[in-house]
């Protein structure tokens, strides 16, 4: 006994680490694409605010997404380093053999780079359920927030502006989920408080 309750077993242990497993490949899976531009469209410029390349790809993949026609927010989340970074990017260009084709429009916010754009966004997550992306804000990375409410002031503070990301897709840790009404009612609240909503997410 542990605390006053029983030890799992070791089959129901092996069960549980062979689940824990299967979900983290599948996570790598989901978060491990190629970086390939998307198809372009007749009059239409692609605008993907919210990516998540990871940061061990390849310079060739790097010129590839953020030279392509189109504008790419690389998309930092608060404590983790897997994900390509606008500092890194820019980083990774200038000391490559294409440094002459990337310009900074607005120095540590937005690039162009051959044909493309590129920006720095940021993915803040207020209370482990809302996702707020922030862009074009004055100063460094934001934490994650208690409450949305509180994360939508401060970018706003910063002179940024608030997206909320996949307004119906609610984080529960492990897997995203329907809103329960509760929270539908709250969704509600925070659109009426930010700037963007994003109505199409890659997953």
């Amino acid at each position: 006994l542990f605390g006053g309750m029983k030890l799992p077993g070791r089959k129901t242990i092996a069960a549980l680490l062979f689940s824990l497993s299967i979900g983290m490949a599948g996570y790598r899976y989901l978060h491990d694409q190629p970086m390939r531009p998307a198809p372009q469209k007749k009059d239409k410029v692609l605008c993907d605010l919210h990516a998540h390349p990871r940061n061990d790809v390849s310079l060739e993949q790097i010129v590839e997404l953020l030279g392509s026609p189109g504008l790419v927010g690389l998309t930092q989340r608060p404590g983790n380093t897997d994900i390509l970074t606008y500092e890194e990017a820019v980083r990774r260009i200038k000391a490559s053999l294409y440094a002459g084709e990337l310009a900074e429009i607005t120095p540590g916010q937005l690039a162009r780079f051959r044909e493309g754009y590129f920006a720095r966004t940021e993915e803040v997550i207020a209370g482990r359920k809302f996702h707020f992306l922030a862009l074009g804000w004055q100063g460094n990375y934001f934490p994650h927030f208690s409450n949305a409410r509180t994360a939508i002031t401060s970018i706003h503070a910063h002179q940024g502006v608030v997206m909320l990301n996949h307004p119906y897709a609610i984080d529960d840790g492990f897997r995203f989920r329907l809103p329960t009404p509760a929270e539908e009612r709250k969704i509600a609240e925070a659109c009426a408080l930010v700037d963007l909503v994003e109505v199409h997410n890659a997953h």
